[in-house]
């Protein structure tokens, strides 16, 4: 079954729950940055300057994170979208990817800048707190798996880690 647009706008995390009217007047003054992407492309590399939200929307996308510290390189493939790439990183004193992000197939993105965001979107509520939402639940997953079950081994310690 096909999807409207709408439809598939409303299914992005900030924009879950507007009404058509709602998402009619965003998308007035909404410049509609969609981009094809080609099997390999780098979406964005670990370092860059975060200045918009970008959700993939289609495809397959692999994020690494590459430590120097540590010269650990950790790599996850995920095929769930849309997917919004570490919005928390649009704000605040670091403001750049923790990761790279490259996709492991065809797909596609769409982005929505800091500065619409924070002029136009911010002042709708549903919005709002559809972003306050998303940052409190990676926070409480993020804190949740880092209060793993003390580890005894060596071996349980770098699953921990890892995960």
């Amino acid at each position: 079954m096909e999807t409207s647009m709408f439809e598939r706008m409303q299914s992005l995390p900030l924009l879950q729950g507007l009404t058509l009217q709602e998402f009619s007047d965003l998308i007035l003054n909404m410049k509609l940055d969609f981009k094809q992407w080609e099997e390999g492309d780098v979406i964005v590399g670990q370092g860059d300057h975060c200045n918009n939200f970008r959700y993939i929307i289609d495809g397959e996308f692999e994020a690494e994170l590459h430590d120097d510290r540590t010269a650990l390189i950790l790599t996850e493939t995920c095929t769930a979208t849309p997917h919004l790439i570490e919005p928390y990183n649009l704000f605040g004193v670091k403001r750049s990817y923790e990761r790279s992000y490259a996709l492991k197939t065809i797909g596609s993105t769409f982005s929505i800048s800091r500065e619409f965001f924070m002029q136009r979107m911010l002042h709708n509520n549903i919005v709002r707190s559809n972003y306050i939402n998303y940052l409190c639940n990676n926070l409480r997953k993020a804190h949740t798996s880092h209060m793993a079950v003390p580890s005894d081994s060596i071996e349980s310690k770098i699953k921990t880690v890892i995960a």
